[in-house]
Formats: C-alpha cells, structure tokens, sequence
C-alpha cells in the first residue's frame, strides 16, 4: 500500500498573477505549490496530497491524522515577530494564516505523532521555530554570504556544503561534500532542543538538522532536492528515504 503524504503550500493575497492567466477574479485568495514536489513524491512510490491553508487548526489536526508522513514546502519568510525580531527591509510578504497552520503542523507532527517529517527551505526554518529556535532575519546583514541565487535552472548546483558523517544526508550521499542550489536569504540561527545540525555552507550557514532521536525520520534541508530531482538522483533519494520510512509506518 502506497503511503499518503500531506504537502503544504503556500496561501497567496495576490490576484493579478492569476488574472494576467485567465482564471479567478479580483480579491480571490489562492493555494499554490509547484509541481516539482507532487512529481518527486510520486516518483518515490507515494501518494501526494495538498493540505488547504486554514485557520481551523482542528480540521488540519484530522488531515495530519489521516496521512503517514509531512512534507513541508518552500515559501514565504516567516513574519520574524514570531521568533522575537524585528522585520527589516529585506523581508519579504509574509503570510500570517500560513505561518499559523505551518508552525501547528511541524510542532503536533515531531511531538504528537511518531510520523515521518521533511522540510525543504521554509520547512526547514518552520521546524526550527515551531520547536524553540529562531532565525536569522537576512543572511548578508547577519554577516552570511548571498544565498538567494536566481541566475542558473532550478536543478543546477551553486554551492557547496559540508555533511555530517552520523546523518542520514551522509547515508544519501555517501560523501562529506555536496553541491545544493540555493533559494532563501532567512536562515536559523538557534537551533532548537531536539534538532542538530548535520550540514553547513562554506560560509558556516546551517544547511540541515535532524531529529537527535535516531528511532525517527525527521529531516530539514536549506535548498530544494526536489527541483535538484530532475536532474539528480542522489537528491532525488532524499525523498525516496522519506517516502521509504512512510511506507515502514504503513507497514505495522
């Protein structure tokens, strides 16, 4: 039996982009994902599903009940209030329904259940948050590198980090050393309780965490094995291990 896996979008105010398409009118609100995540669950041997962005947090509480495994997305920055600092002129349009639902959902997933969880880029951020840590507001006013880069095909490497051998990146890649791509300019800073760190850029960014209890899979990453998927099977492995200890979870 294939395993149900809930992935989170993003919730957009924004109608001129979907008017400019042809569909919806003025003031309609819109979830949205790219195809790049649903194409690499399936190709993992899971069923993707789509949770709605909503403020009943009991409705989302029966969704996470009823899958066998969490894939949270990429999107928006996370309004820095949430994590005690003040927005600056880098931050983004921030979404507060989705921060909501997100940050529910990461904390009732890794404390309430024992299912598989994988973040990618904001998932990777969300995690941290909802769990105690905090964030880096901008990475080059933090000191970092530049880390949102748009010049190269989604899929195409741009830099390099370094894995932590006691990980399960380091099972993936069978190598202290891989090449990512890089969307985001938020970032953590704290880790939080629970979390370690088991890759980092060349620059010291922290790339990915997992769980410190090595009887589940939990799993952030910083850039985006999905897109990377395309072209990468290493990356692509990484949603296979995922979707792998879901259908262990379906199995007993």
């Amino acid at each position: 039996m294939k395993p149900i896996i809930c992935i989170t979008m993003n919730y957009i105010k924004e109608d001129e982009f979907f008017i400019k398409q042809g569909v919806g009118t003025k003031r309609q609100e819109w979830h949205a994902l790219p195809s790049d995540y649903t194409n690499a669950i399936i190709k993992a041997g899971g069923i993707p599903i789509l949770i709605p962005c909503t403020d009943d947090l009991d409705t989302t509480k029966e969704i996470l009940d009823g899958v066998d495994g969490v894939l949270m997305s990429g999107g928006n920055d996370i309004d820095p209030i949430i994590f005690g600092k003040k927005s600056d002129s880098k931050t983004g349009i921030v979404s507060v329904e989705r921060d909501m639902q997100d940050l529910f959902t990461a904390e009732y997933i890794i404390k309430e259940t024992n299912k598989p969880f994988l973040g990618v880029c904001r998932g990777m951020q969300v995690l941290n948050v909802a769990l105690g840590g905090d964030l880096h507001v901008d990475l080059v006013n933090a000191g970092y590198d530049y880390h949102s880069i748009n010049n190269t095909e989604r899929y195409q490497p741009t830099h390099k980090i370094e894995i932590d051998q006691n990980s399960i990146l380091f099972d993936v890649f069978k190598s202290t050393i891989t090449y990512i791509n890089s969307y985001h300019h938020q970032a953590i800073d704290r880790v939080a309780d629970g979390l370690k760190i088991i890759a980092v850029s060349e620059d010291g960014v922290i790339e990915a965490v997992e769980s410190d209890n090595n009887d589940r899979f939990v799993l952030a990453v910083q850039w985006h094995p999905e897109m990377m998927a395309i072209k990468n099977q290493l990356q692509q492995e990484i949603i296979n291990k995922f979707v792998d200890s879901c259908k262990q979870l379906v199995s007993l």
